[in-house]
């Protein structure tokens, strides 16, 4: 591995861990981890980012041995419509990344990028050479962007990049075009983690006294998550209540689950704690809406339940859960998805559970992680 990785995240460096962070926390080489920038109109939309706009004059935060956490300065909004704009930002952000690694001595790093618009930090960081990691079909999301600005800065960024590391079979067949170098690597699953769900664990608090079934979900509350599908399953499986674990992203639309009273919403935690509450699920579900944004995710909690070998309901919007076909229960629609649940509840024996739990073993985020590094060793990119 290369003396120093600079990796720009879209997400920050936080407990429960990101895909990026996973990736990271295995690499064997010293890491600069930035935490991504938020603009200057980020605390209208959330008082809480308002902290955001001053974190990078914090000093550096060492989070693990080999990883040391910035977080960049606030930049200008409207970047993902306008070309000029993200040009900017990066002339910006570029000078706080190039202090950094100055003060580090890395300026010979790879540089490790997960958005589009990274591309214009290129040739002002210099690197050694360039890893773009999609995880994402950017241009899907809502909100302030054009997606044709998007897609044609991806391109560029994937047309630059020494080798591409893409999370879907969706991802990979279009980046695959831009670029020879390109290799598809699932998200994974702290198997080591998770897998204790699969034994008794004390019940949380949270969870005593709840109507049974358990229907559980854990993750971020996501634009692309049915929740429709989830309130019928709750309404047609006798006695069930539906707990969701996670955190609320600003454009997810949640009032599928209004005035349910069988409901129970429980904020993100660590996976330490969570995996408590996982061996307390009855089913696990994965309910993604069709199409969209939806058919190039690689799903974190798909191969978090796949290691606990909970029974696991699932809508088959995401392409990848279909590899898994065997060991999960697939329904699609209100009806279909609440079918889904109740032939998960009737599972027995341990045939299947055992099953997911050595897909989750193969899929663990140290089998993905050795995949990498052996395919940049291979393009002598180590």
């Amino acid at each position: 591995m290369p003396n120093y990785i600079v990796c720009l995240s879209t997400t920050p460096y936080l407990d429960p861990p990101t895909s990026k962070q996973e990736f990271m926390n295995r690499m064997e080489t010293e890491v600069l981890y930035f935490d991504p920038a938020v603009t200057l109109l980020a605390p209208l939309a959330d008082r809480k980012n308002f902290k955001r706009l001053f974190a990078f004059l914090k000093k550096g935060k060492q989070v693990r041995d080999h990883i040391i956490n910035y977080s960049l300065p606030p930049m200008l909004p409207f970047y993902n419509r306008v070309r000029c704009v993200n040009k900017w930002n990066y002339f910006w952000l570029s000078l706080y990344i190039k202090s950094k690694m100055r003060k580090h001595h890395c300026a010979d790093a790879m540089l490790w990028v997960y958005h589009p618009g990274h591309v214009d930090a290129i040739k002002r960081i210099q690197p050694r050479c360039l890893v773009y990691h999609c995880v994402d079909r950017h241009s899907a999301y809502k909100g302030q962007i054009d997606p044709a600005l998007v897609d044609a800065m991806e391109r560029e960024l994937a047309t630059r990049a020494d080798i591409v590391f893409c999370t879907s079979a969706g991802l990979y067949n279009t980046l695959k075009e831009h670029n020879p170098n390109c290799h598809m690597i699932p998200n994974g699953s702290n198997y080591d983690i998770f897998s204790l769900a699969a034994a008794p664990l004390p019940e949380p608090e949270e969870l005593k006294g709840l109507s049974r079934p358990i229907l559980g979900f854990t993750g971020a509350f996501q634009e692309c998550i049915d929740y429709a599908v989830m309130a019928a399953a709750a309404n047609a499986v006798p006695g069930a209540t539906l707990v969701l674990i996670g955190h609320k992203n600003p454009n997810a639309d949640m009032s599928a689950l209004d005035g349910m009273g069988n409901v129970k919403i429980i904020a993100s935690m660590p996976q330490k704690r969570l995996v408590a509450y996982m061996a307390h699920f009855d089913v696990c579900l994965n309910p993604f809406k069709e199409g969209g944004l939806a058919m190039d995710v690689s799903s974190l909690k798909f191969y978090d339940y796949l290691s606990a070998g909970k029974p696991i309901a699932s809508t088959p919007a995401t392409r990848q859960v279909l590899d898994y076909a065997e060991v999960i229960y697939l329904g699609s629609g209100p009806e279909g998805f609440a079918d889904a649940c109740k032939r998960a509840l009737a599972e027995t024996g341990d045939e299947l559970k055992n099953k997911r739990m050595e897909y989750g073993r193969l899929t663990s985020w140290d089998a993905r992680a050795a995949e990498i590094k052996r395919i940049l060793a291979e393009r002598e990119l180590d």
